[in-house]
């Protein structure tokens, strides 16, 4: 089988229904999303009255879950592929990413930057228009950066062997700071910030008004946020880093590098990508993101059944592999195209020496 030359040819494998929004499912989808978040907010509301340590982890679990699945609906609005309303897309896409603390229009350009560069690798580049997504640095950047800038490397590595603390420090330092943005995108950026900012002071005060005291906004918000983060870590992570996958220099890089070669589908239980709005499928997502997520796995059945079927790279989740990427995947080595691991810290610390 031939490699495809252009996104187009993986395009025309895909029926062309599959690239229209459907009101019907888009309505589903909300309702499973809507249904997941009033039973996160029911067993956390129990769980707080009953004073059970035994079921407010579960209501941890089950709120990250949920503002899970929020994030993923509101990305596909971000991407004007949930609904055939543009309006209607963003309403609904600020409405639900409320929750996740990512100011809705700051994400979703940082986000479009990510797929027209996906899986490039340049240091240089700008700090928001760029392939953000656990894109890593280089060994030499952590040389430089370990010997002037101690604290930063300290950083860097924990970001990368904790890749929870990760997406968190990309959700708040990202997205936050209009004068990042092209003047052409500031308004619509600054109208998200300030919106997310509204909302969230309103969530603290009513929060602990209504449970009377500052743990009530731990249990409610803070430690469900940080489980959502632990999904949006994991799934970011597993969707275009692993050790056999390869990055590509501003000169190599091209559409079917980035967005086939550069990206897996890591399949998770049916029941949880259900519940996630098929995120773990991402392989049709990157060939096309108008793809809406009610259709990618009828998009993903269409390459699966095509002459390309060979390029379309799938595996299982499982704890063990997430940990071994995780410790495989820590810097680049652009010379050799290959990631290097975290038992490298010495070697990788060390002064070149002089010759």
């Amino acid at each position: 089988d031939l490699a495809p030359n252009n996104l187009m040819e993986l395009n025309a494998v895909i029926p062309r229904e599959y690239f229209k929004p459907v009101l019907s499912k888009a309505i589903g989808a909300v309702c499973v999303t809507l249904g997941l978040s009033a039973a996160a907010v029911v067993l956390a509301i129990w769980s707080w009255q009953q004073a059970s340590w035994v079921w407010m982890p579960v209501s941890w679990w089950l709120s990250g879950f949920a503002i899970t699945s929020l994030f993923v609906v509101a990305h596909d609005c971000a991407h004007l592929s949930f609904l055939s309303s543009r309006q209607a897309n963003f309403w609904l896409g600020h409405t639900l990413m409320l929750p996740t603390l990512y100011p809705f229009h700051a994400w979703r350009f940082s986000h479009n930057a990510h797929h027209g560069r996906t899986n490039c690798f340049d240091e240089e580049t700008d700090i928001v228009y760029c392939d953000n997504a656990w894109l890593p640095h280089s060994t030499d950047w952590f040389r430089k950066t370990w010997a002037n800038q101690r604290v930063m490397g300290l950083v860097y590595l924990m970001c990368r062997v904790c890749i929870p603390i990760g997406s968190s420090v990309h959700a708040m330092v990202m997205h936050y700071w209009p004068w990042w943005y092209r003047p052409l995108h500031r308004k619509p950026v600054v109208f998200s910030i300030l919106l997310q900012l509204a909302f969230t002071a309103l969530a603290v005060w009513g929060i602990v008004h209504f449970s009377g005291s500052w743990w009530g906004l731990v249990h409610f918000a803070v430690i469900p946020w940080a489980f959502f983060q632990c999904w949006m870590s994991v799934y970011t992570f597993l969707h275009h880093t692993a050790d056999d996958i390869p990055l590509f220099s501003k000169e190599t890089w091209t559409a079917v590098n980035g967005q086939l070669h550069g990206t897996l589908n890591c399949r998770f239980p049916r029941w949880i990508s259900f519940c996630h709005h098929a995120i773990d499928i991402h392989i049709p997502h990157h060939i096309a993101v108008n793809i809406p997520s009610y259709h990618l796995e009828a998009a993903s059945r269409s390459l699966q059944e095509s002459s390309f079927r060979p390029y379309v790279r799938e595996i299982p989740f499982t704890w063990r592999y997430l940990f071994r990427q995780i410790y495989q995947c820590v810097w680049y080595e652009p010379s050799s195209r290959l990631y290097q691991p975290l038992n490298q810290l010495s070697s990788v610390t060390q002064k070149p020496q002089a010759v």
